[in-house]
């Protein structure tokens, strides 16, 4: 247990000479508890060091949590690494270690901030006057035939400045530098005052010590102008000349004390490149040596944050691992399991549940024995994935919840008694809806019903909030409690996951309460597709038949509200599908909608939900844009969270994006073909989609398991990896 004895001596600096520096190493020397064992030696020896996971020992001692599960693996009580006491066990977690370690860690941060802010300064200031004429002399002669090019159009402004010469840019600068000096309240210079100084006095020297150069006024105040918008280097010569870039940055920091999340220089990047310019990286996820024939898959899905992909087989799943800030890294397989209950981290360490654990995690309330039988016999037909959970629907009406902390192990069991058509979980993986075709058992009228499933994740700490929530609902709720990184159990069930056996010391264990709101719809039409709103509080059902497309207010589940509804449109044709699918838009408000039928090409509504008056007021939606040019045989649509551009997928595999600045301007709209991926006979064979955060990569995974990467922020057009897209209009 890290502690300070009485006769220990703390060297404390003297008074002025501390330094953030000494204090962090201080801290970090006091903070360090038993982390990892060295085997590498003997005997073995405890390793100290900062951990966030921080816990407390029955014996009084801190010790990293994770160790603690390693030495507790055959058995939940063991030898104490720190006071070597016997019997003990993990009691609790020690949340004041963990905050300060977290706050010595920004520390750290702040530290590595200003040594790089300090080394970019020093850098800086040693470009000499000799650098700068040597770089000029590598200036290729067709960026500079771009430059001046560039620089002849601005015909005007040359002439202004032949009247006024130089010393009227002088003038300008000096006036801007004044009154940015006006708005300092302490009456100090400010950095970009100095910034542009230095600029003023580096282009007067380069002026006066290069009577052979072509610079004129204009030219200079051109230099002048980029540095100021800080723009991003797209030639040789604006590399040359945009060399105040890197302080714009540093300036930037030094006002906001952390850097920005959204490079500056990739967004400029995007706004030149996208969408006509990208660079493809594409990955082949599953590899066979003995077929060489691909592998087909019948579902995939990506994850919200982009870490997380799926691929889904009648009887297996596979989700990959990935890093959305390094798309030049293949994924790697994360777990993977099959129907029967198996999962693991690969195929060659597979563990399976129980059947007695199936059933206590699940709603076989009447007859567990022959949901058992019937869960032999299921295949998969449909997934969705998010941060930390995999959902599965299949035949037989079974739909499974799989935990990907604990290696795609199985966690419940839902079971509905009619056939589940489509399905959809939330983008905050707190909703999932079902849709399925129910039939009244006195009348036999079939009605289409929406299942939603609201999923509710619980500490140890919220035992007792557990039981009386589960008492006091009405509706139907399914209690469950897992371990979530308890790998001691080797997949072995285990027999205190349930409400009144659980323990604390343990480990730390994670329950799930599920929570079923079943509704109807107005219509007696199959539903088709589902899909959730962005924010998690819109429900959008298409119907199959009739290709009806609705708007539901799920915001309080208990009672659901229809905000908008559409005119039916029948298409008797053999090969239509109807709606195939639906996307909002980031506010919620303006939805695409794609179809594979006669004449129906993908549409841009505004929904008209902000224009509800009263409790029963119902929206009808409005046209605002047609995408004609991409075809009326599209199976997926994607949008950007900038909401200026949809990417669409046709059914032979062919990937468009439409960029328009506003959805009810048509005329400024651009289409480009961006890829091709495996092609799909059916909606539900055709690739996933997703944007990143911030629009500027495209991830789609087919059924073949090629991931396709279209980065729109890897380079600008020199680069040879950036390639141009064959644009449509």
């Amino acid at each position: 247990m890290p502690s300070v004895s009485s006769k220990s001596k703390l060297n404390f600096p003297q008074a002025g000479n501390i330094e953030l520096s000494d204090v962090v190493n201080d801290l970090e020397q006091y903070l360090s508890v038993p982390k990892t064992i060295n085997y590498s030696q003997f005997p073995p020896s405890v390793v100290k060091a900062l951990c966030d996971d921080c816990s407390v020992l029955s014996c009084g001692c801190l010790i990293s949590e994770k160790l603690a599960n390693e030495l507790s693996t055959h058995s939940k009580e063991f030898v104490c690494p720190q006071c070597h006491n016997t019997d003990v066990y993990l009691l609790n977690v020690c949340t004041t270690i963990r905050s300060l370690v977290k706050y010595v860690h920004g520390l750290k941060d702040i530290l590595v901030y200003e040594k790089e802010s300090n080394s970019e300064n020093a850098k800086e200031s040693s470009v000499s006057e000799h650098e700068y004429q040597q770089k000029q002399h590598k200036v290729t002669f067709l960026s500079a035939f771009n430059e001046v090019f560039a620089e002849i159009n601005s015909g005007s402004r040359i002439e202004d400045y032949k009247k006024d010469g130089y010393n009227s840019m002088n003038t300008q600068s000096s006036s801007y530098s004044s009154r940015e000096y006006g708005r300092q309240s302490n009456g100090s210079i400010s950095y970009k005052d100095r910034r542009l100084q230095g600029e003023q006095q580096a282009q007067q020297s380069i002026a006066s010590t290069s009577p052979g150069s072509n610079f004129t006024p204009s030219s200079l105040h051109s230099l002048s102008r980029q540095r100021t918008k800080n723009s991003f280097p797209t030639s040789n010569l604006t590399k040359l000349l945009t060399s105040s870039s890197n302080n714009d940055k540093v300036g930037l920091k030094k006002n906001q004390g952390r850097p920005q999340s959204m490079d500056a220089s990739k967004e400029l990047i995007y706004g030149k490149n996208f969408p006509f310019f990208r660079k493809l990286l594409q990955y082949r996820l599953h590899h066979s040596k003995f077929f060489p024939r691909s592998k087909l898959f019948i579902g995939t899905s990506i994850s919200p944050d982009l870490k997380h992909l799926a691929l889904l087989t009648e009887r297996k799943f596979e989700v990959y691992s990935l890093d959305p800030d390094k798309p030049d890294q293949c994924p790697k397989l994360y777990c993977c399991g099959k129907n029967n209950g198996e999962y693991g981290s690969d195929y060659s360490d597979h563990h399976v549940i129980s059947d007695e654990e199936v059933v206590r995690n699940s709603n076989f309330t009447e007859s567990p024995g022959l949901a058992l039988e019937a869960l032999t016999k299921w295949e998969h037909h449909s997934c969705k994935i998010s941060k930390n959970i995999l959902v599965i629907a299949g035949s037989r009406g079974f739909l499974r919840i799989h935990d990907l902390s604990f290696r795609g192990r199985c966690i419940f069991t839902y079971q509905c008694k009619f056939p589940i058509r489509c399905m959809d979980m939330s983008p905050d993986g707190k909703f999932i809806s079902i849709g399925i075709t129910g039939k009244d058992k006195y009348t036999l009228v079939e009605q289409a019903f929406v299942i939603l499933l609201r999923l509710y994740f619980d500490d140890s700490t919220d035992v007792e909030s557990a039981n009386v929530s589960l008492t006091s609902s009405n509706k139907a709720i399914y209690k469950l409690f897992h371990p979530a990184e308890d790998h001691a159990n080797n997949g072995e069930s285990n027999s205190t996951n349930t409400l009144s056996t659980f323990q604390t010391s343990q480990g730390v264990h994670v329950g799930l309460r599920l929570i079923a709101f079943p509704f109807n719809l107005p219509y007696r039409d199959p539903i088709n597709i589902l899909q959730f709103s962005p924010n998690s509080k819109m429900l959008s059902v298409a119907t199959a038949l009739e290709s009806r497309f609705l708007t539901i207010n799920i915001t309080d589940p208990n009672r659901p509200i229809l905000v908008m509804k559409s005119q039916r449109r029948m298409d008797t044709s053999l090969d239509s599908e109807g709606i195939t699918d639906m996307q909002f838009f980031p506010d919620d408000r303006i939805m695409c909608i794609t179809s594979v039928a006669s004449n129906s090409v993908p549409i841009v509504i505004d929904t008209n939900i902000s224009s509800i008056s009263g409790p029963n007021g119902i929206a009808k939606p409005k046209m605002l844009l047609k995408v004609s040019e991409v075809g009326s045989t599209i199976h997926k649509c994607c949008v950007s969270p900038r909401g200026d551009a949809v990417a669409y997928l046709d059914r032979s595999g062919t990937v468009y994006i439409m960029m328009c600045p506003r959805m009810d301007d048509s005329d400024n709209k651009r289409i480009v073909v961006v890829t091709d991926v495996a092609n799909s006979f059916t909606v539900g064979e055709s690739a996933s989609m997703r944007f990143d955060s911030h629009g500027y990569k495209l991830y789609i995974i087919d059924r073949k398991g090629i991931l396709t990467i279209s980065d729109f922020t890897a380079g600008t057009v020199e680069d040879q990896s950036v390639t141009r897209c064959k644009i449509i209009t």
